[in-house]
C-alpha cells in the first residue's frame, strides 16, 4: 500500500510534546498507527528516526510516511443482522457479532452495513 508523506514544522504551542501526540493533533490518524509508525521508522524529527518516547520542540521539522486512508467507496458492507437493544433520539444501542469489524483498516475492508451507508 502507497504512503503519503507528511511535512510540518512544530510550532510554539507544541514545543515538548510526545511526537505522538504531536501528529495525533494534526493527522486524522490515531496514536496506535502512528506508534506503529514511529517504530517501522516511518517518522523523522529533523531527518533522524524518531523513537516512541521522543518529544517535539520548536521549529522541529517532522515528516511522516503514513498509510493512506481507507476509501469510504472501497468499503464492502456485510450484510449480518443487528440487533437493537435500545434506541431512542440521541444513542442507538447494538449487539454485534464478535467478528464484525467496527474500525475498517487497510486489512479490513469489509464492514458491517451500519458503516457502509
Amino acid at each position: 500500500m502507497a504512503d503519503q508523506e507528511y511535512v510540518t514544522t512544530v510550532t510554539k504551542d507544541h514545543g515538548n510534546s510526545r511526537i505522538d501526540k504531536f501528529l495525533s493533533a494534526i493527522l486524522p490518524i490515531s496514536r496506535s498507527a502512528l506508534k506503529k509508525a514511529i517504530v517501522n521508522g516511518s517518522v523523522l524529527i529533523n531527518k533522524l528516526q524518531a523513537k516512541c518516547n521522543d518529544r517535539v520542540q520548536d521549529q522541529d521539522e517532522v515528516i511522516a510516511y503514513l498509510p493512506l486512508p481507507v476509501e469510504d467507496h472501497l468499503l464492502i458492507p456485510e450484510s449480518t443482522p443487528l440487533q437493537v437493544v435500545y434506541e431512542d433520539d440521541q444513542v442507538l444501542v447494538l449487539n454485534k457479532p464478535t467478528q464484525m469489524v467496527v474500525h475498517p483498516d487497510e486489512n479490513h475492508r469489509v464492514v458491517g452495513s451500519w458503516q457502509a451507508r
